[in-house]
């Protein structure tokens, strides 16, 4: 039975590696002891077997330390230096600068924060997302995208859209979506409002470095007109076991919810938790970052409490899309609350983005009946129409806190 060599350090997302291995014999700076101020006993401690890693804003490991101090003849001034186990720099679609790059050679992760795979091409050459391995030389997957039927617009060995400079490349499964109360994505017009629909929310995945994979339609519920409350609870305990069924071990998940969709969405958030915790442990469960968007979502009571504690959490953040006049989020008491209780986040997890009736009309004149009475043409919202959600992407509230690219 093979024995565990190493596993991984968690903060927010992966931060470095135990190694299991005790060290080569060496030095006496390999270990360290702390004296306890209590007991006045001496405790000793291993060293050079953690090996943490500092990524920038997208994620790519640009230096990796270990945790030894190693001594220097310059004593009193820096008697210690850091023990660098590798230091990258990259172009844009990842390969290694060489002169700017080096490595110990224990250090496996780089571009995108993924494994390296020395033994088929040198240093940083050849990497494992998962679900296929990418060449930075290239630029380019070598092998066939197994999702590339949802994206027939994309060539199956592009990497991050080809636009490295502001998006990248997850190995994650597909974020989720709930439909909106009323909504159905097989009856509905399959020849222009449903590629509407769904183009104006790949937008959103796009635009906000959500998983990259096509958006995951599947899950349905008993979101019929008049939906209730209780409806509703139970819709998000039967999505909750959905996206844990689906997700892949270390992946972010994302979830997006059209009108009460968003209710589900935000309600399901701690039982995914707690039945990510059953299966893999609590700090695992905890660990895992969960994305919510809400589209035109009038929060019941029961959301707001839940979106209120998740938004507690470093590894929970909620982006809210509404726009003036749409007859789902800004025509009832309800919706009128939402929008009240929303203006008052100030959680650096909480992104509203928001569009009054004058920048519809002065950004879509011809369509500005249609924004306000809903459900005409085929169409009950503004989601529906790409090009506004574009404009509203560029243009966030005031008071929002937009995700940095």
């Amino acid at each position: 039975m093979p024995k565990l060599s190493e596993w991984h350090i968690y903060g927010n997302e992966q931060q470095g590696r135990f190694s299991v291995k005790k060290p080569d014999a060496g030095p006496l700076y390999y270990i360290d002891v702390l004296k306890s101020d209590v007991t006045k006993m001496n405790f000793f401690r291993i060293l050079d077997k953690k090996q943490y890693e500092f990524k920038d804003h997208f994620g790519n490991v640009r230096i990796a330390i270990g945790d030894m101090k190693i001594p220097t003849a310059i004593r009193g001034v820096a008697p210690f230096v850091v023990d660098e186990k590798a230091v990258n720099d990259y172009y844009p679609y990842g390969m290694l600068i060489s002169d700017r790059s080096w490595s110990s050679g224990s250090s496996r992760y780089g571009y995108n924060g993924k494994e390296n795979d020395k033994e088929i091409n040198a240093e940083g050459n050849w990497q494992d997302y998962g679900m296929r391995a990418y060449d930075t030389r290239a630029a380019r997957f070598p092998s066939v995208d197994p999702l590339t039927k949802s994206y027939p617009y994309y060539t199956p060995y592009q990497f991050a859209g080809n636009t490295p400079i502001q998006a990248i490349d997850l190995d994650g499964l597909e974020p989720f979506y709930v439909v909106g109360t009323g909504q159905n994505l097989e009856t509905e017009n399959q020849e222009y409002t449903i590629p509407k629909l769904k183009e104006s929310l790949e937008k959103i995945v796009t635009d906000l470095n959500l998983n990259q994979s096509p958006i995951n339609y599947d899950f349905k519920w008993n979101n019929w007109d008049f939906n209730t409350a209780a409806q509703r609870t139970n819709a998000a305990l039967e999505f909750a076991v959905h996206v844990v069924i689906n997700h892949k071990m270390f992946d972010n998940i994302s979830i997006l919810g059209d009108s009460h969709g968003g209710n589900v969405g935000l309600q399901s958030v701690p039982m995914i938790r707690y039945i990510l915790s059953s299966k893999f442990g609590v700090e695992y469960a905890n660990n895992v970052k969960i994305t919510v968007v809400t589209i035109s979502t009038p929060l019941d009571p029961t959301s707001i409490n839940l979106g209120t504690e998740a938004l507690k959490s470093n590894n929970f953040e909620w982006y809210s899309f509404n726009v003036e006049g749409d007859n789902m989020s800004s025509k009832s008491n309800t919706a009128q609350g939402t929008k009240n209780w929303l203006d008052k986040q100030n959680s650096s997890n909480f992104h509203q983005y928001y569009m009054t009736i004058d920048e519809i009309k002065e950004k879509e004149e011809t369509n500005y009946n249609k924004y306000l009475n809903g459900w005409k043409s085929g169409t009950y919202g503004w989601i529906y129409y790409p090009n506004l959600v574009k404009e509203m992407l560029l243009k966030a509230k005031p008071n929002s806190n937009p995700k940095k690219k």
